[in-house]
């Protein structure tokens, strides 16, 4: 039988998961690079997919990945739209429905700068001194459009930070 102690349990690792994946969305939305840095273990694996892939080993190597795909955008949102979470003790897996949208630097070839896609996150979390982090953090790409867009991205220069 499940106690109540634990069921308490399930619900706020559950809602401690979500947080996580909703505080790296942000960050990657505002180019918040030292949050990214506290979402991660030190040893965390990300990678994206085909047709931009690349797996990016430790959380220096990660954040400096991100860094790069995020320098001189014009616009760039991230969305998690869903997900779902397994837990297991101090481990985790999740998956989640996912949607970015960005706008420069235009570059030669395709898209010139345009990218728009849907995805997911498959998620491997560990939880570590009572909180939780990426272990792995897999991105496989289910559509991708590099075509111009219409509309104009505008400069963010309010702060919407909080703690």
């Amino acid at each position: 039988m499940v106690t109540i102690e634990q069921r308490l349990q399930h619900l706020e690792d559950e809602a401690a998961i979500r947080d996580l994946a909703a505080r790296f969305a942000d960050a990657a939305t505002r180019a918040d690079y030292e949050t990214i840095r506290s979402l991660f273990t030190p040893d965390a694996v990300f990678t994206i997919g085909e047709p931009f892939a690349v797996t990016c080993k430790g959380i220096d190597e990660i954040v400096a990945h991100i860094h790069k795909l995020r320098d001189g955008k014009d616009f760039f949102v991230e969305f998690v739209h869903s997900g779902l979470i397994q837990l297991d003790g101090n481990t985790a897996s999740a998956r989640w429905l996912l949607r970015e949208v960005g706008l420069g630097p235009a570059k030669s070839g395709p898209g010139k700068g345009y990218y728009n896609n849907f995805g997911f996150f498959l998620d491997e979390l560990e939880k570590v001194d009572g909180k939780w982090f990426f272990k792995t953090r897999t991105y496989p790409y289910l559509y991708l459009d590099t075509d111009p867009f219409t509309g104009k991205g505008v400069a963010l220069n309010a702060d919407i930070s909080f703690t």
